[in-house]
């Protein structure tokens, strides 16, 4: 990880400790963003941000949660300020509007993953 990752992982760490997520939680939601490669880290994050997972699902099986779930825009306008620093809400709505690839209005697994691809991606660059 280059220091403006270093940086912005502390960061996410801080927001989501802050959210009432726990620091392994956390941790999971870091190596979704920074190390994408990992399949599993990316099912756990949905797991913790989708809403159907974080609130009604117990079981300890990730499968399900590639192919099931969603984030409505209010769900993601709570998601992305733990992930991304200083977004107006007007800029956190068009990026919703933008990851919705499929023109449903909820953001499913599929995009969830393209969505934190390129975020992690825009920290690389920099």
């Amino acid at each position: 990880m280059n220091p403006l990752q270093l940086r912005r992982a502390g960061a996410i760490i801080d927001n989501c400790l802050q959210d009432g997520y726990s620091e392994e939680d956390a941790e999971t939601i870091c190596r979704a963003l920074f190390l994408p490669d990992s399949e599993g880290d990316m099912k756990a994050a949905w797991r913790l941000f989708a809403p159907m997972f974080a609130t009604n699902d117990t079981s300890s099986d990730l499968e399900d949660a590639k192919e099931s779930g969603f984030l409505d825009q209010a769900a993601f306008r709570r998601v992305i300020p733990l992930i991304a620093e200083d977004w107006p809400s007007r800029d956190v709505d068009m990026l919703f509007l933008e990851a919705d690839l499929d023109g449903s209005g909820l953001i499913e697994y599929t995009e969830f993953v393209t969505l934190l691809a390129v975020l992690g991606a825009e920290f690389e660059e920099i």
